[in-house]
């Protein structure tokens, strides 16, 4: 029975569950020196001097450079653009500047930040809107010169052009009975890889460097680093151990050159990885698009006509980025069949760290716009959405944008098993829970395998065993396994009896890398190419043994040779490699080399410019279904179940092929949910795993069903074809299709928060940010959405007393008094986006307090943009001081007041607890509170109803660093789906009450996010409200 087709555990697996796997962290070199990054504190600036004096004088110092000491080259897989330090100006927030390598990685990271640079800052271009503007600041003034491997428009901001277009798109919009358009936006995602970037270098006596990393592709390595370096390739060695995950982080290079510079000049070993902080803020993350989109179709379902823009940000450098968009564009059709195409796409550099291949390579940003069209339209004709991808289903025997030929009909397949496996027929009859939305959501996609050039080595031992090399490396996906047994069924023997070699520049056969899905299908063509040239000497030597012709022979299982029609005529592997070692012939080998040769572009049919790759191809598709459910409450997202059906031609492993599916599924999930690098300003607000959110155990359906779909392709090795790619294109749109057929709202924009969702789906704006809110009154729309629920809930203004501190409505005092007062008081301000509601508001959340027997105040101010910063703060401040006046005067004790607020509120809250001694505050109760009023804070999100930031990040304005004496007690509260940076910020204020001595508990509201954090706070049996009344009672 042949291995190709069983779900063997994977060759790695025992070394990695005991440990024994060896990762750049695990490895060291005698005398071996750590290495250090200084990353520059400007996203653009001009670097005038270096001063390293006080980090070479630091005992254990041994090597410092710069930019300056670097002669070699530029590098850059598109375009030649990037040096290995910044040379000249800096670029990005982050960017190595200079590198330490020292006899621990504490003084080198200690020398690193001894090194004084002299900037002179230059305005930042922070988006491609930016970037394209007419006085836009120049990112790269010699971009026209710079080499790139395929013309294309260039110049000022703009880093390529890539353009794609089939049929006549103008005259097909009048064939249209039914056309949608619109715009969409995804951010940039981090990969987080579970192992940060990091590499060894060591030189020898005659000047080679032996270079360990974790990567992608060891010949890519190897060709960057000589390049950035002006090394002979001859002169670099690259050798990969275990890889901790890639995604596309580690295809293109990250520290290698810098390592190696450092072994160079210092003559010794040098290890430099990345802390996990840094892997965010150097190397490199999903692209952030804007999708303009539009797709016609006949009445019948009939899809005619698809127009694609989009506009990419590149960041600081090309890096893959000209590879992502193009591709993304061949991608914008879809899987099916429209005669009439139009894709485009434009560049630019900004100053952000640099954007580049990660899963997908462009297609999910792509998929999710053009995907939500298909259903858009299935809606206008009245289609079930499953149907009418069916009947524009892309079939064996058609073509690709650009003429590539389809050899399957995998597609087909995917829809048909999804929409039985799901149960789809019966998607309106899904009960939902009481405050819940329900609905199913399908998307699909389109990828390739087929890309570039590889080579594989199979040679026989003397006792028959195998060795088989190919240069590609295994990131954690099992791609050894799976090439171990297509070797293995390509001799027929068992897996035990082939070993796979580690990936090494000296010794293995070029492959280009382990990306674009392209290892199954590529390396795997090798292998088999070069088992049957194996088969063919080994059938020879046994021909001459037998006296008889090599057609008269065949391979038999377990390793033999033997003469066709009898069964006891037969040598061994071992017998054959015997003679071939010691009499004749020589050592037994076999060797391939394959190019992917079909061309992406036949001119006579596409018109294009900008093609990034000139020969891609051998597509395989998928279908997701998601049952999606819907918090009306909260806007929180759950993905009950998943199917995702991918078309693999051929599953070599199976079991691998469902962990691939599982695996992408889940990231996919993320994608559409809730992973987004946030940046304030130009710096990364969230570069750790503490304030980025990826999906964990609990944020995944308990079931992701893998369908796999066979049909075989017909020149892939055993009918195979890739599948590391496919099973994430398509999930962020299938889930946004759930969420519309639930809410009856379309999310066009990424990830959907819970904040999000319950805006999106709960107003007529498809698409609100918050630079967009009407400047109304009495409430912004997130307050007026809210402030309907309190009001349909029953709430109204209660008892108590109204006190005015100015002439201004907003400066008023609004108190609700206590039944049976104990003295405590909470004065609790509301937060920027709530307007003149606070009244309503907050006479929710009195009731709770008042029967606890605690006087509730609530405190207006005046508000941004008419009032900015310190009116507010001051106003709040007024309005306090007004409570703990009259304290007395119901029920309260003037010692006894504490403070608390939301959002804007909690930051007024907590900086008034810390620097207005005029005020005796007991204690303070922030709720999702911004304690940086600078441009970490919600400022720079919604300067509308907050204002401009004041002096900066931590400035005066800021309780982070207005700590003084022994702070008072503070219960700080956010919701677990908060806004990063603000979670980031809690914890940076917990750090520095706590360093003061002060008191600090903490509450987290699971499923709240910045907006519906407030909600729980006026929920009287929410998690929030009796925690609150304990403490203060405690207090």
């Amino acid at each position: 029975m042949s291995v190709v087709g069983q779900s063997i555990p994977r060759l790695d697996s025992r070394e990695k569950v005991s440990g024994r796997a060896h990762y750049i962290a695990d490895l060291y070199r005698p005398g071996m020196l750590y290495g250090a990054i200084l990353g520059s504190p400007y996203a653009h600036a001009r670097i005038k001097s270096y001063d390293v004096r006080a980090a070479k004088q630091l005992p254990g110092v041994v090597s410092v450079l710069t930019g300056s000491d670097f002669k070699g080259g530029k590098f850059g897989p598109f375009i030649k653009d990037e040096t290995v330090l910044a040379a000249g100006k800096v670029r990005y927030v982050g960017e190595p500047v200079c590198i330490v390598a020292a006899e621990d990685e504490k003084t080198a990271r200690r020398a690193a930040r001894m090194i004084e640079v002299e900037y002179e800052e230059l305005p930042a271009v922070l988006t491609p809107d930016e970037a394209m503007a007419a006085s836009a600041p120049v990112i790269h003034e010699d971009n026209e010169s710079y080499f790139r491997v395929h013309h294309t428009d260039c110049g000022g901001n703009l880093a390529w052009s890539t353009s794609f277009a089939e049929g006549d798109i103008e005259r097909a919009w009048s064939d249209c009975d039914v056309i949608v358009e619109g715009e969409f936006e995804t951010q940039a995602q981090a990969h987080v890889a579970i192992e940060p970037c990091g590499a060894l270098a060591e030189i020898d006596s005659t000047g080679r460097v032996t270079l360990w990393s974790s990567n992608q592709s060891v010949f890519r390595v190897q060709a960057n680093v000589c390049e950035a370096l002006s090394l002979s390739m001859s002169k670099l060695r690259c050798v990969t151990p275990r890889v901790g995950g890639g995604f596309g982080n580690k295809m293109e290079m990250h520290v290698q050159a810098m390592t190696a510079a450092l072994a160079i000049d210092s003559g010794r070993p040098v290890k430099l990885i990345l802390s996990r902080e840094e892997d965010f803020e150097i190397v490199r993350h999903r692209h952030p698009y804007r999708i303009r989109a539009k797709t016609g179709a006949k009445r019948d379902g009939t899809l005619v006509a698809r127009e694609v823009d989009i506009v990419v940000d590149c960041g600081a450098y090309g890096d893959d980025s000209p590879g992502v968009m193009g591709f993304s564009l061949l991608m914008a059709r879809g899987p099916y069949r429209i005669p009439n195409v139009r894709a485009a796409g434009r560049l630019y550099y900004t100053n952000k760290i640099r954007f580049g291949a990660f899963r997908g390579f462009g297609n999910p940003q792509v998929s999710f716009a053009t995907e939500i069209q298909i259903d858009e339209i299935a809606e206008k004709i009245g289609m079930d959405p499953l149907e009418l991808r069916l009947k524009n289903a892309t079939r064996k025997g058609d073509s690709w944008v650009g003429g590539g030929p389809v050899h399957s009909d995998g597609f087909v397949g995917c829809l048909k098993a999804v929409r039985e496996s799901s149960g789809w027929n019966r998607r309106d009859k899904l009960p939902a829970a009481p405050g819940k939305r329900r609905s199913l959501g399908l998307a699909c996609s389109s990828h390739i395998s087929g890309l570039l050039a590889t080579a594989a080595i199979v040679r026989v031992l003397e006792d028959g065993t195998i060795v088989l090399n190919t240069g590609a490396v295994d990131i954690g996906q099992g791609s050894d396994t799976v090439l171990t047994q297509m070797c293995a069924a390509s001799l027929e023997i068992p897996v035990d009896r082939v070993v796979i070699g580690s990936p090494d520049t000296d010794s293995s056969p070029y492959n280009w890398g382990t990306t674009a899905s392209r290892v199954t299908y590529m390396v795997g063509r090798a292998i088999v190419a070069a088992a049957a040239e194996v088969e063919e000497k080994l059938k020879t030597h046994a021909a001459d043994i037998f006296e008889c012709s090599t057609a008269d022979l065949t391979l038999r299982p377990g390793g033999k040779i033997g003469i066709v029609g009898i069964p006891e005529r037969e040598l061994s592997f071992q017998d054959l490699s015997l003679r071939a070692h010691w009499a004749v012939g020589g050592p037994i080998m076999g060797s391939a080399s394959v190019m992917y040769d079909q061309q992406t572009i036949d001119p006579k049919r596409t018109i294009a410019t900008g093609v990034p790759f000139p020969q891609i191809g051998v597509f395989s598709f998928s279908a997701i279904v998601c049952d999606v459910e819907v918090d009306e409450a909260t806007g929180k997202v759950t993905v009950n179940e998943a199917w995702s059906a991918c078309d693999v031609g051929k599953a070599i492993n199976p079991g691998s092929v469902e962990g691939q599916i599982q695996g992408g599924f889940v990231q996919g999930l993320g994608f559409a949910l809730c992973e987004e690098v946030v940046w304030d300003g130009a710096k990364i607000a969230n570069p750790s795993l503490m304030d980025y959110k990826v999906p964990t155990t609990l944020d995944v359906p308990p079931k992701v069903h893998a369908l796999l779909i066979e049909d075989p392709e017909p020149d892939g090795p055993f009918g195979a074809k890739g599948i590391g790619e496919i099973p994430i294109c398509a999930v962020a749109p299938a889930v946004m299709n759930g969420i519309a057929g639930a809410c009856g709202r379309r999310l066009r924009r990424l990830p959907a928060t819970p904040s999000g969702c319950f805006l999106r789906c709960s107003t007529q704006e498809s698409l609100m940010r918050p630079e967009d809110y009407p400047a109304q009154e009495p409430f912004s729309p997130p307050a007026r959405l809210y402030h309907d629920e309190v009001m349909k809930r029953g709430a109204s203004v209660i008892g108590g007393k109204e006190f005015s501190y100015g002439p201004d409505p907003y400066q008023s005092v609004t108190i609700w008094n206590a039944q049976k007062p104990n003295g405590a008081v909470l004065a609790f301000i509301h937060g920027g986006g709530w307007t003149n509601g606070y009244k309503e508001w907050m006479a929710f959340m009195a009731p709770a307090f008042a029967d606890a027997g605690i006087t509730f105040a609530s405190i207006g101010y005046r508000l941004a943009p008419q009032h900015v910063f310190p009116a507010g703060f001051d106003d709040a401040a007024a309005g306090v001081a007004l409570v703990a006046r009259h304290a007395r005067s119901f029920g309260g004790d003037p010692l006894r007041v504490f403070v608390g607020g939301h959002s804007a509120g909690g930051h007024y809250a907590a900086l008034m607890a810390l620097t207005r001694s005029d005020i005796a505050l007991r204690g303070c109760l922030p709720i999702s509170g911004v304690f940086d009023f600078g441009p970490q804070s919600e400022l720079t999100m919604r300067p509308r109803f907050l204002g401009p930031p004041d002096s900066g990040s931590e400035g005066p304005a800021s309780p982070i660093t207005n700590i003084s004496g022994k702070p008072g007690p503070f219960f700080i509260a956010h919701g677990s789906e908060d806004f990063p940076h603000l979670m980031s910020q809690s914890v940076r204020m917990e750090d520095a009450l706590r360093a003061a001595g002060g008191e600090v508990e903490w509450l987290v509201l699971q499923g709240r996010d910045h907006f519906t954090a407030s909600y729980a706070g006026g929920e009287s049996k929410g998690p929030w409200v009796p925690r609150a009344v304990e403490w203060i009672l405690r207090h």
